[in-house]
């Protein structure tokens, strides 16, 4: 089992073991997340680390075959004139292929421990992308139940006791309306001059038995 394997068990060991009981879910999930980048930061370190490795093995083979060639040429080139010298040639090939040898084991280790990293980099980031969905999606359906909840209300809610405490001054505030339109017409009845409205009265009766007798007239006129 490789360590991102052990990382995921060990988060979803500690949020299965922690859920019931802790209360602010979205804290421990963040917790879980942050873990996730930290140990995302550190395997992209180490794949750096061995991307460097791999290219410095390149180098280093590379500089080996060139040596390789040369002590070869070498000792072709020297072998009539001098053929312990030539013999010292191939020694220095047989060192020169045995580190090669050496080389390409550790490059091809490091090649192995690359796509291992690659692989558990790509793991690490699409675990830390499904949690983050899912939190997001659940904190956003829990704010929509909670508001469900809230609206909805019950008996004894919040919102159900805000909504009593309006109608009851709505009913305060249109009862000292009332009360207040009540209060000015009486006022207006008590300050009439009774003299005046007998005045008035009068007047009045004199318009309308006035208007009558123009009819009257008119009536008459055209009977004529």
């Amino acid at each position: 089992m490789n360590s991102v394997k052990r990382l995921f068990i060990s988060i979803k060991h500690r949020i299965d073991t922690v859920a019931e009981d802790f209360e602010d879910h979205q804290a421990l999930i963040a917790a879980a997340i942050a873990e996730l980048d930290e140990v995302g930061a550190n395997t992209q370190v180490q794949l750096n680390n061995v991307r460097h490795e791999v290219v410095n093995f390149e180098k280093r083979t590379q500089a080996i075959e060139a040596e390789i060639d040369l002590w070869t040429d070498r000792a072709k080139a020297i072998r009539e004139q001098d053929e312990n010298k030539a013999l010292d040639c191939v020694k220095r090939i047989r060192v020169l292929q045995a580190e090669r040898q050496r080389v390409n084991e550790q490059f091809n280790h490091s090649i192995e421990l690359e796509r291992q990293l690659i692989n558990d980099l790509e793991a690490i980031k699409a675990k830390r992308s499904e949690l983050k969905i899912r939190k997001d999606s659940l904190h956003r359906r829990e704010n929509r139940t909670g508001a469900d909840q809230v609206l909805a209300g019950s008996e004894n809610g919040i919102v159900n006791q805000a909504d009593k405490i309006l109608e009851r001054w709505e009913s305060r505030v249109v009862t000292r309306e009332y009360q207040t339109q009540s209060d000015q017409q009486s006022n207006y009845q008590a300050t009439v001059d009774p003299l005046q409205h007998e005045f008035e009265q009068q007047e009045d009766d004199q318009q309308l038995k006035a208007m009558l007798d123009e009819l009257t007239n008119n009536t008459d006129h055209d009977n004529q």
